[in-house]
Order: C-alpha cells, then structure tokens, then sequence
C-alpha cells in the first residue's frame, strides 16, 4: 500500500469540516462504496488504528476504527493477521474526562512524522453504525485516543495542530524519516523511536518531558508541513 490513497498533508479537505451522512442515505450504494474503499484501505495497512474519510478525499464524517484499538492499552502492532475494522458513521464526542494524558500518535495523513499528543483519558462517543442504528461508546485510554484523533480529521483538525494548540514552543513533534529516506533507513529510526519512548515509559512512568532528537516547530509545521492552519484559527 502506498501513500498515493490518501490526500497530501496540505489538501483542502483535511482543514474542512465534514458533512454528515443523512439518516436515509447510510445504506446507499453510495455509502457503502466509500466504506468498502476505507475497509479495503484499512485491511491493507498492518499498523493502521483507524481512517477518517477525508483522509482519502471523501468530505463525509465516517470513521473506521480497527479492533484492535478497541482496548484501553496500545495494541502490540502485528502485520501478519489481516485486520478487522468497526465503521462509526457522524460520530460525535459527547463527554470528555476532566483528565488528559500524553502519548505518541502517528498519522498517514501526516508521513514522516510522530508527536506527542495530550488527550482525555476517557471520553462517550456517540455514532451510528452501517446500518443506522445509533451506538453509545464508553472509551478509555488508547481507545479513546483513537477515536479523538479520527473525530478530529472529520472536523478539520490533524494531530500536530492539538499539540502546538497546548504548547506552541512544544518539541513534542519529531521528524522520523523523509519521503526520499531509504525504506530501510525509515523503519530503522521508527524502531530506534519507538524503543526510546518505551524505554523512557518505563523509567519515568509516563512520557512527560520525552525529547528526540530531532524536531519540529510550530512554523515549520503551519507554513511547510501542513500549509494551512486548523479550523480554530480561521
């Protein structure tokens, strides 16, 4: 799977607000078209947590969410068994936990980059499934995680735009790899990434204060990167 699926980081539809989907409309074959087209996305992608519409260009609010992600403990990533994905159609976050929390994330939306994200530890999500019918979530931890991340690309908002909207002179951003990187060369420094925020996990209990070497800026992020701004500053 290549990066050609979805919209480049500076594309107009990932800083619109996304239209509902009508009630009436959910079981259209128009609908059911996009979904297939984000299930078949999301199956082929090992290490996906969840994808938002406009990801891939569909100004409509859908999410998919891979079951994976529905525990309240990050997943151990596990490209070898095909993965299963829940659709939650005009999701909306009713509650939020007064208590937030730090942890990493990652978007295709966003390649070469990883932040350390705050978000509410808990949160009630409200949505309707593929056939209508309206489902109520209590979320925790990483699962609530996901699914403020995805609810944010439905409403314009992509996960470095949260970090920078709590501290601008954060350094919570960190450049993992470049698109011209050697594949080897990308996934090594994930790994190295990864080991070193776990590593600090373990020694400090929780990933306040984590650095990395390198990183990126609130300018750098708004005028290159994304070449926009999130729907709050409009």
């Amino acid at each position: 799977m290549t990066s050609s699926h979805y919209v480049p980081t500076h594309h107009p539809v990932l800083r619109a607000v996304a239209s509902p989907v009508l009630v009436e409309e959910i079981e259209s074959r128009t609908i059911q078209d996009y979904v297939d087209a984000m299930l078949d996305i999301g199956r082929k992608e090992p290490d996906m947590a969840g994808l938002a519409a406009p990801q891939i260009g569909i100004p409509l609010q859908i999410i998919i969410i891979n079951s994976k992600s529905m525990q309240s403990q990050r997943p151990i990533p596990d490209g070898k068994n095909p993965s299963s994905f829940g659709v939650y159609i005009n999701p909306q976050i009713l509650t939020f936990s007064g208590e937030s929390e730090l942890d990493s994330e990652g978007c295709f939306s966003v390649p070469g980059l990883v932040g350390v994200v705050p978000r509410a530890k808990n949160v009630t999500v409200k949505a309707r499934d593929l056939m209508g019918k309206e489902v109520l979530l209590e979320l925790s931890g990483f699962s609530a995680r996901v699914f403020q991340h995805e609810i944010d690309h439905i409403n314009g908002i992509l996960y470095p735009d949260v970090i920078f909207r709590h501290n601008p002179h954060s350094k919570g951003l960190h450049l993992l790899s470049h698109a011209y990187d050697p594949v080897e060369y990308q996934q090594k420094r994930f790994h190295d990434y990864r080991e070193a925020i776990g590593t600090w996990r373990k020694e400090h209990g929780n990933i306040d204060n984590f650095s990395w070497g390198d990183t990126v800026g609130k300018i750098t992020w708004e005028n290159e990167v994304s070449q926009s701004w999130p729907v709050w500053k409009k």
